[in-house]
């Protein structure tokens, strides 16, 4: 009897010590992931359209076909075997980089946990890196001779010296967080800064139709060009009808050869050389805005302290925002399409000059 009693007891005060854990345990969780929003997971219909664009920067229409050309499974699937739905996935993905969010801001706006946000999201956006990375390399079915001659004719009416270029190279520079381990291969001496190095090429139509990248941020532009096949991926595409080579521009970091063009450089140029510089500078701008575009898009892109590329892959997150970033030109008319857009409305093989700047549809773009 006495036997029984004191194992009674014992357990009693096992359980009690049991339940003082739990307690204290879910109050510790709650303080580090923060609370949740109140009334549980926020019903995505009941937002409006304006408030859609500022939290995902598409509307809820843009939203549903993107899910679509996208060709996203449902659910998605991460890797610790959660799901979700594929709009509400990509939501999270949308509203992840849209502004530099914590994880636990999205919890209380959205009612997501934060574990939810972080595995779903990163599913997400590699699943649409594996699916589409292939865009930002060359896409052969939309970049056609004929394609590229349109590209080059706006380009010379704008006030191009020259009717052979067809778009714009330049190299990003993209701060991350100093990291832990090998911190000189990442440090750029120029800009003072740990950071990764990509190159992209703008077109007329608002599209970067070109990206490599990520490398170590110590690389050169050069070093870029080479190392990304582009000087034979031109070779073997970017020719006229006629057979004609056309080339890019660049800025003086880059060579000039039959598939690019640079700026004339020395201490004495002559007054046309001069000119020519001024002319193709004026019309170089575009790629700076095509790059500064995709930051304003996606401003976590711009949080230098949560971008620790050792810990999370910084390099895919941002070839898929340059994808969302294209996507997002496809439905909205961008700053380089207004700027290379011609107010003299000319005839070049039975089409008009401001249809041939517009970008692609969805559908159009995101193609196998």
């Amino acid at each position: 009897m006495l036997a029984q009693q004191f194992l009674h007891k014992r357990s009693t005060r096992r359980l009690i010590l049991l339940q003082h854990l739990r307690l204290a345990l879910a109050h510790n969780n709650s303080r580090k992931r923060g609370p949740l929003r109140e009334g549980g997971r926020l019903d995505l219909d009941s937002l409006t359209e304006e408030e859609w664009r500022n939290q995902f920067r598409f509307t809820q229409s843009e939203v549903e076909e993107l899910v679509e050309v996208l060709q996203l499974p449902n659910p998605i699937r991460a890797n610790n075997r959660i799901t979700e739905d594929r709009r509400t996935a990509l939501c999270m993905l949308l509203a992840r980089l849209a502004y530099p969010n914590h994880l636990c801001d999205l919890a209380l706006k959205f009612g997501w946990p934060v574990e939810r946000v972080s595995h779903i999201s990163t599913a997400t956006q590699t699943i649409i890196h594996d699916q589409w990375e292939h865009l930002l390399c060359w896409d052969a079915a939309r970049l056609t001779p004929d394609r590229l001659v349109k590209y080059a004719h706006a380009i010379e009416q704008k006030g191009a010296p020259i009717g052979t270029v067809w778009g714009f190279i330049d190299g990003m520079i993209r701060g991350i967080a100093r990291p832990t381990y090998h911190q000189c291969t990442c440090y750029n001496g120029w800009k003072r800064k740990h950071c990764l190095k990509y190159h992209g090429i703008v077109t007329p139509d608002g599209l970067i139709s070109h990206l490599f990248g990520p490398v170590d941020g110590r690389r050169n532009d050069a070093f870029l060009w080479q190392e990304s096949n582009l000087p034979n991926i031109l070779e073997r595409n970017a020719y006229a009808p006629n057979g004609t080579p056309l080339q890019v521009y660049g800025d003086p970091a880059y060579s000039i050869n039959s598939f690019i063009l640079s700026p004339y450089q020395g201490a004495r140029l002559t007054n046309d050389q001069k000119q020519w510089n001024r002319s193709m500078s004026r019309l170089r701008i575009v790629a700076e805005w095509a790059f500064k575009e995709i930051v304003n898009t996606f401003g976590f892109l711009d949080f230098v302290k949560n971008q620790k590329h050792l810990l999370q892959p910084v390099g895919v997150q941002f070839r898929v925002a340059v994808l969302l970033h294209n996507a997002h030109v496809c439905l909205h008319k961008p700053q380089v399409t207004q700027y290379l857009n011609i107010e003299n409305v000319n005839i070049v093989e039975g089409l008009m000059e401001d249809e041939l700047l517009e970008p692609p549809l969805l559908s159009e773009y995101f193609h196998n």
